[in-house]
């Protein structure tokens, strides 16, 4: 179905069921998200019959827009807030709404209303979240089941310690073994969708400006072992700093240096360290 010529006819409400794999997901704030959907068959594992990321890539997403105030909360299987967690870049994911306007001409975009997870991607973390979710009761774990084919359903109720039977492992290691259940390369990895080897995040980025390519000129004064025409190292420069004939720091006293450069990942530990 072509959502702009729905949208534009007076079909314009009718829902839409559109299926396939995560590409891109954009995130702005809580109750916000992009999705970039490409349209696939969901893989077969018993066949083992998968998808590859070469494969997605020749195929032209579809934009779906997860948005608080367009959720159908009461038909749903679960909150907005956990489809907006797990629906995450290599996730396969079943998704019904209706056709919105873009903001660009000519094209139209899907206003989401339910979800549906339908597989994993290879990410534990991201794995880590659902199967967290489905032990906590706010994702129905017969879904969570369904997008893990390659582990029965008592072992899965078991390594949650839905059974009546306490476990002793996290969430975190269950992910991990129930991953390595799957045959290899089968589950997309998220980080290959987005391009993310060192060496296409690099290609990616624009040029760094000269003004920020050298250290700044306090750092050279009065240290005649670094040149101005070198590019130092954090390393380097405490090094001179401590063999100079300067006075010494305390070693209570914080040595101040400039650092710039691109931000690869960033990491949060409750709200307080980043």
């Amino acid at each position: 179905v072509n959502l702009y010529n729905l949208l534009q006819s007076n079909d314009a409400s009718t829902q839409v069921v559109l299926e396939g794999f995560v590409s891109k997901r954009r995130a702005l704030g809580s109750s916000l998200a992009f999705l970039d959907i490409v349209p696939s068959s969901l893989p077969n594992v018993e066949r083992n019959k998968k998808s590859s990321v070469e494969e997605l890539a020749s195929i032209a997403p579809v934009q779906a827009i997860l948005r608080r105030e367009f959720w159908d909360e009461e038909n749903g299987k679960a909150t907005f807030d956990i489809y907006h967690k797990i629906l995450q870049p290599g996730a396969y994911t079943r998704l019904v709404g209706t056709a919105g306007p873009s903001r660009f001409a000519g094209e139209a975009m899907l206003f989401v209303s339910l979800a549906e997870y339908r597989l994993a991607n290879s990410n534990p973390q991201h794995l880590r979240n659902v199967l967290r979710f489905a032990r906590d009761g706010l994702l129905n774990i017969k879904e969570v089941q369904r997008a893990l084919p390659c582990i029965e359903t008592d072992d899965l109720f078991n390594g949650l310690g839905m059974n009546g039977n306490p476990t002793n492992k996290t969430s975190g290691e269950l992910a991990s073994e129930i991953l390595g259940e799957f045959p290899q390369n089968f589950l997309l990895n998220p980080s290959n969708l987005m391009g993310a080897t060192n060496s296409h995040k690099v290609a990616l980025l624009p040029p760094v400006p000269s003004a920020f390519t050298k250290p700044p000129t306090f750092i050279y004064e009065d240290r005649p072992s670094i040149s101005n025409d070198e590019v130092v190292s954090i390393a380097s420069v405490l090094q001179a700093q401590v063999q100079s004939n300067n006075d010494m720091p305390s070693t209570d006293s914080p040595i101040p240096l400039t650092v710039s450069g691109w931000v690869q990942n960033r990491r949060r530990f409750q709200n307080a360290v980043s």
